[in-house]
């Protein structure tokens, strides 16, 4: 009874084993093949020419909506222009050029221009699109720009349409490529307790059935051994 039983779980639980290693193959396949290590790369950084900064901070105040209470000021190279980031006490941003104007919200134009600057491919700038809302490759619930590129892996950028800030680089497969790198690394549920105990649970299963087999060939050679003493 004892070794039928062992007979059953070594084979059923080495098959939900095998297929874990499956998805782990395939995981780790598939994020070789496609490789998005560009999409973490950015372009080379571009030294910022001090003499082209006209505008000076004090008139910062001026510029911006009267309820606005500056909490921190950035001077910075966007797109080969300085433009200051002004960060507020509401937790709101604005985007001031060096002509005193306002840059918040994000112009189409300037949109187009940071999209190209924070691209590292070889393709040309499709289109750029002002979504109210994001539920594809980039989830948000609020307003974002989307920048689509010809290249032929579809590269994604997706800006912040207060302050031009890079939020994202996705390809047309990314969400293929995460549901891999989820089976991959066995985060089948959103909990990281879950994933943690199912990660144990499937690593002492793994040792289980291991054991099973060995005890399983210890017999066997047992069973050998006395079938040809006999």
């Amino acid at each position: 009874m004892f070794k039928r039983s062992l007979f059953w779980f070594h084979r059923y639980g080495g098959l939900l084993v095998s297929l874990q290693l499956l998805l782990w193959s395939l995981g780790g396949f598939f994020m070789a093949f496609w490789s998005f290590g560009d999409l973490y790369t950015d372009p080379p950084p571009q030294a910022l020419n001090l003499s082209a900064v006209k505008l000076k901070p004090e008139a910062l105040p001026a510029v911006l909506p009267p309820e606005a209470q500056i909490r921190s000021v950035q001077l910075q190279l966007l797109a080969g222009q300085a433009f200051y980031r002004v960060d507020t006490l509401s937790g709101k941003a604005y985007l001031v050029d060096q002509q005193g104007q306002l840059q918040t919200p994000v112009s189409p134009a300037l949109a187009t221009e940071l999209a190209r600057s924070y691209y590292t491919g070889t393709g040309s700038l499709q289109t750029v699109d002002l979504l109210p809302r994001s539920s594809g490759n980039y989830v948000s619930d609020s307003p974002v720009y989307q920048a689509l590129f010809s290249d032929p892996q579809q590269t994604e950028i997706y800006l912040h349409p207060e302050h031009g800030q890079l939020l994202a680089r996705r390809k047309a497969l990314w969400g293929w490529y995460q549901r891999f790198w989820r089976f991959h690394l066995m985060q089948y549920t959103s909990s990281a307790i879950w994933n943690k105990r199912l990660l144990l649970g499937f690593a002492l299963l793994t040792f289980l059935v291991s054991l099973a087999g060995l005890l399983q060939f210890i017999s066997r050679l047992r069973w050998r051994r006395l079938r040809s003493d006999s």
